[in-house]
């Protein structure tokens, strides 16, 4: 597994909770961890979607950490994240 990076285009943080949105390049069995949130179990929703079709990648998450298992390479796609900030 690679941990890839990510590109923040909008991040909004309240007291408590954070939501961010921006861009990511993956594959499967790529990972990203999310350093703007804590790291038990604390992202409450993430999803991604290829840029080319807006179709939803399958991830798993554990922790900060989401894996992509669709298949795919190289795919560019935008993001959506929730959850409880670092």
């Amino acid at each position: 597994m690679v941990d890839i990076s990510y590109t923040i285009r909008k991040g909004i943080s309240g007291i408590y909770f954070r939501m961010e949105f921006g861009e990511v390049t993956v594959s499967t069995g790529n990972t990203i961890t999310f350093g703007n949130f804590r790291t038990v179990g604390d992202l409450l929703n993430v999803a991604i979607w290829k840029k080319s079709t807006g179709a939803a990648l399958v991830i798993g998450i554990a922790d900060n950490i989401v894996t992509i298992t669709s298949l795919t390479v190289n795919e560019p796609c935008v993001y959506m994240v929730y959850g409880v900030k670092a």
